[in-house]
């Protein structure tokens, strides 16, 4: 490592609680459980700080970061079956309110994630900001929300979910 490769970053000052040793911190990256990387320090030990460093700072630094395996199990994408996929709610918030919580979840990697939101809550953001304003932020909005929009929503939902993905 080049000695401004190490300025540009700032190195854990403290001892590694595992063995102690304070200058065995080491830059890796590890693909996390929503299939994004990671950077953070790591002692020669395998301890693993708390400590994560973007991206871009790396880059800059043109560090070469070795890969780590994850500390959990990544999860699978249950449309294409990609390693790394992130939690998302079958029910939109900005349609359900807090009651999405209370519907079914499942992993999405990022792709086929973005894909749905493309297809499914195109304008999420302004509806969910026209629903906070109407219906207010608290846990009664979902229940604030007329019962045939509510049926309506769900109707939709349910047909979003067949077309988009289709058995094969």
């Amino acid at each position: 490592m080049s000695p401004s490769a190490r300025k540009d970053i700032e190195y854990p000052e403290y001892s590694c609680p595992e063995c102690g040793w304070n200058s065995a911190w080491e830059v890796v990256k590890c693909k996390n459980q929503g299939g994004s990387w990671q950077h953070f320090f790591m002692c020669n030990c395998g301890h693993r700080t708390n400590h994560y460093i973007s991206k871009k700072l790396v880059e800059r630094s043109s560090l070469l970061p070795r890969e780590v395996q994850p500390v959990f199990p990544r999860h699978k994408c249950v449309v294409c079956g990609a390693d790394g996929a992130e939690e998302h709610h079958w029910a939109p918030t900005h349609l359900f309110g807090d009651e999405s919580d209370a519907w079914p979840k499942s992993f999405l990697c990022p792709k086929c994630h973005k894909r749905w939101h493309d297809r499914v809550t195109p304008n999420a953001s302004t509806a969910t900001k026209e629903t906070l304003n109407k219906y207010g932020t608290h846990s009664s909005r979902a229940s604030s929300l007329p019962q045939n929009q509510a049926m309506v929503g769900a109707s939709l939902l349910a047909t979003i979910l067949v077309q988009t993905f289709p058995k094969a």
